[in-house]
């Protein structure tokens, strides 16, 4: 509704009562914080996180080990991504202290991955961590939570300021740009606000670079200061801001200054960066993706590949498939290789059936590289949908002699058979007693084991109420969707991109509401055993029964007379037994005998429900049902129902709502400030020297939070 001629900019014209809310009804729907409010409260009632897994992994894992630690922050920000459930780091603040610099900075982040979706009262959230000033990582990590919340669902929503800031209510955008300004030269903090503005204000550009408020200039600006930390965020978060613009203007920016830096960090950041804004442009960016092939720059060929990817992706092109067919087994770099094999996942994405015979040759290359795209490509593309044709490749490769094939091959098993019931495929059993055996092995790799643990999470994510989906309901792609994998693939370098996989995720739920956008008592008959798509058990994982040790040697003569006596015994029992179930049977009514319920044809689901895509078919409203949906033949999300039985009273279902603030979030014990310190190579994967650092520990292992393939 855009103000009148006759009122004054900026105020809105009068509409009656009536009118006005149903206006503000569609406002609240078309911003999205109606139904993201919804879906955080779905999420939060429904979540049957399983917390015994997080418990027997922290046991398992060395706590000198400061990768495990943050595989094992990532595993419960993606068990309970979208619940704004923190109850496991509220009862662990202490072993979450442990973490120091980079690794305190992913700690934070993940409350952003936590509390998704809660935009209004995100700063109040937040508010420990925004103004704690003597830790750069924290601070810095919390506005990368507050971009997370925010591209969850209601970017467009003012947020209320914290206690500690009497500005007027403003948008994500603008809070973080006016944040930016007063970062100064605090690169750690700058690498926060740059990822958080790039997620608060994605695809966002008009194409009109110069005007007050801009975030691109803002971006442009930190990454012309020249500094590897904040420059690489500025880069990826310039590339998400364009993201699906095609700008010639910007791509020939990011190629100029790709030129001109020496940071390889930041020139990772601009390939990515103009991958990001070729998003589903096809063949217009085939001139840039010609430029990239043809550079000596590896990385500059390595962003060639995930541009492919982004501009095609989808598609099945068989020319971009060609192409980087060709990268993989011809490309002299093993980056380059390995982008190749895992952009085809992007490309083959709505053809996952394909996906697994186009890389099963790869799969078995001599180069680790390839193999590690391979079960990444196949992660990508069949993530969610239980291939079956996928898991022989992807156990295969999960014993492969390099460790971080093995850790690609864990974190592709998770993403493809997500919220996979035992009953439809017994197999999932075997895929989870391989994480805990990996987890528990003393002897096995990190890199492995950080696989392992983040595979975890992944296979349980949202609470089990939420898949992995680049495509939207009807069909269409998801650019954040297919944005936070891209994202989170990137992990091989920089492991706080972790937490962008959030964006890859949809509820699976069915939610019927009124046209006062109410949920009704509803029942659906969903004409399958319940088995077929319940939750994995929770609890203690029954262990197997150990083989009893070989008995002691005894004399013949002895073991004759003992098997004479068992026999016997054992004859009697047996005629005992008998005698009284023959006794039992003439007393039982059959009608008294109760049916287990898995044996039942079908199963009754009252509204909201979760509802996984595969079950949908089978579903149905009951007959003589008193609503019916207005989109015939959906059952997945938030639909709207028609009332066949006007007049009559309603029963309404009450779940229980996030809107009112929520409490802070967790802080780990205080402890001595740290003080931000300027290496000589400004890389984020480098920790600040021992002094610097909070001693929580004094074991160097702890302090160790750069990549280990890095390393290697």
């Amino acid at each position: 509704i855009h103000p009148s001629t006759s009122t004054t900019q900026g105020e809105q014209p009068e509409i009656p009562t009536r009118e006005g809310d149903k206006f503000q009804k569609i406002r609240s729907i078309l911003s999205g914080s109606k139904p993201s409010s919804m879906i955080l409260d779905f999420l939060s009632s429904m979540s049957q996180t399983d917390a015994h897994i997080l418990r027997g992994i922290k046991s398992s894992l060395d706590g000198r080990s400061s990768v495990g630690h943050t595989g094992l922050v990532f595993t419960n920000a993606l068990m309970y991504c979208g619940t704004a459930i923190d109850s496991f780091l509220r009862e662990n603040l202490d072993w979450l202290g442990r973490a120091t610099c980079w690794a305190k900075f992913s700690a934070t982040a993940c409350l952003g991955l936590i509390h998704g979706r809660h935009t209004g009262s995100s700063l109040n959230l937040l508010a420990p961590y925004l103004s704690d000033h003597d830790s750069p990582y924290s601070e810095g990590g919390a506005f990368y939570a507050l971009g997370l919340i925010v591209a969850a669902g209601g970017n467009a929503k003012e947020l209320l300021p914290p206690s500690f800031d009497s500005s007027a209510p403003m948008t994500a955008p603008q809070y973080l740009l006016r944040s930016l300004t007063q970062a100064g030269e605090q690169q750690v903090i700058r690498h926060g606000i740059c990822l958080g503005l790039g997620l608060a204000s994605m695809a966002s550009w008009d194409g009109v670079s110069e005007f007050e408020g801009n975030p691109y200039e803002a971006l442009k600006t930190v990454l012309f200061s020249d500094n590897a930390i904040a420059g690489e965020a500025a880069a990826l978060a310039m590339g998400l801001v364009t993201c699906g613009s095609g700008s010639k203007q910007v791509i020939e920016e990011m190629l100029t200054y790709a030129y001109d830096t020496q940071h390889e960090k930041i020139i990772r950041g601009l390939a990515m960066g103009i991958a990001l804004t070729c998003y589903a442009r096809e063949e217009d960016a085939e001139p840039t993706i010609q430029i990239l092939l043809n550079e000596k720059e590896q990385i500059l060929r390595y962003g060639a590949m995930y541009t492919v990817a982004l501009a095609y992706c989808g598609t099945g092109n068989n020319n971009a498939v060609r192409l980087l067919l060709r990268a993989a087994v011809s490309d002299v770099s093993d980056d380059v290789r390995r982008a190749a094999v895992a952009a085809l996942g992007f490309v083959m994405m709505r053809h996952p059936k394909q996906i697994p015979k186009i890389v099963s040759l790869l799969s078995e290359s001599c180069n680790p590289h390839v193999r590690y795209g391979a079960a990444m490509a196949i992660g990508v593309a069949c993530a969610g949908t239980g291939q079956t044709s996928a898991l022989d490749i992807l156990e295969r490769l999960s014993a492969d002699p390099s460790d971080f094939v093995r850790q690609g091959a864990m974190v592709s098993l998770a993403l493809v058979f997500a919220q996979q019931s035992y009953a439809k495929i017994p197999r999932i059993r075997e895929v989870r007693r391989l994480f805990e055996r990996t987890i528990a092995d003393k002897h096995e790799e990190v890199m492995t084991k950080f696989g392992a643990v983040l595979a975890s999470g992944i296979i349980d994510v949202g609470g089990r109420n939420c898949i992995f989906s680049l495509t939207s309901y009807s069909g269409h792609r998801r650019m954040s969707g297919i944005v936070g994998m891209m994202m989170f693939s990137q992990f091989w370098y920089w492991f706080p991109v972790v937490p962008f996989l959030g964006l890859a995720l949809r509820p699976a739920m069915f939610m019927g509401v009124t046209k006062d956008l109410k949920l009704p008592s509803l029942e659906l008959k969903s004409n399958v055993r319940s088995s077929m798509f319940a939750y994995p058990p929770r609890g203690p994982v029954e262990k197997p029964r150990e083989i009893a040790r070989a008995p002691a040697a005894v004399l013949s003569v002895t073991a004759k007379f003992m098997a004479r006596q068992s026999r016997r015994e054992r004859a009697k029992k047996e005629r005992t037994e008998e005698a009284a179930a023959d006794i039992a049977s003439m007393d039982v009514d059959r009608k008294n005998i109760e049916v287990e319920p898995d044996d039942e044809p079908f199963t009754l689901l009252k509204n909201p429900c979760r509802v996984l895509p595969d079950q949908e078919r089978y579903v149905e409203f009951l007959p003589g049902s008193r609503y019916e949906p207005v989109k015939k033949g959906a059952f997945s999300g938030i639909l709207l129902l028609r009332d066949l039985k006007k007049g009559e009273p309603e029963e309404l279902v009450e779940i229980p709502s996030l809107c009112a603030p929520p409490q802070l979030a967790p802080v780990p014990p205080a402890a001595p400030s740290e003080t931000e310190a300027t290496p000589t190579d400004p890389s984020p994967s480098e920790t600040q020297p021992e002094d610097q650092q909070r001693p929580l520990s004094q074991d160097p292992a702890l302090e160790d939070t750069s990549n280990p393939q890095d390393q290697s």
